[in-house]
């Protein structure tokens, strides 16, 4: 086997982003990203409290939630692309973003996590419990920069 076909069938480990629509700071992880994180995936859930202006938006647009994820989700990877292209998103249709997080772990290879601050439910509880469980490092990124929120036009 030749070291092109070794390179083609290496899985590269991503940094998995989860992002809060309805949070100026709900970005917040995007400012945290080194250039070691060559390969991102951004996650949002499209239940809880934390999507409510995704579903503001969908009923204002008469479209179906996950398509206003699938709008949101597109509008924050065009941001990102400036610092990679290695880019992959996921709706989920959970609240509990937690959760979510360890249903992806079983699925792909993560380097790190990071979560906005703001993501609403992220009690101590459960951040302790993806601290003490997860397999890679958790990064809590601090509510500070601000980015656009997210736009109601279409």
């Amino acid at each position: 086997m030749d070291e092109t076909a070794l390179d083609e069938q290496r899985i590269v480990p991503r940094t998995l982003i989860i992002v809060d629509p309805s949070s100026p700071h709900g970005e917040g992880g995007l400012d945290v990203l080194t250039p070691e994180d060559r390969a991102v995936t951004l996650m949002v859930t499209l239940g809880g409290r934390s999507a409510a202006s995704l579903h503001d938006f969908a009923a204002a647009e008469e479209i179906d939630v996950s398509m206003a994820g699938l709008i949101y989700l597109d509008q924050v990877a065009c941001r990102l692309s400036a610092q990679t292209a290695d880019i992959d998103t996921i709706s989920t249709h959970g609240s509990d973003a937690v959760g979510e997080i360890f249903h992806l772990l079983q699925r792909q290879p993560v380097s790190r996590v990071i979560l906005p601050a703001s993501l609403p439910g992220l009690e101590a509880a459960d951040l302790s419990r993806l601290v003490r469980m997860c397999p890679v490092p958790v990064v809590v990124a601090p509510a500070g920069g601000c980015r656009p929120e997210f736009s109601m036009a279409s």
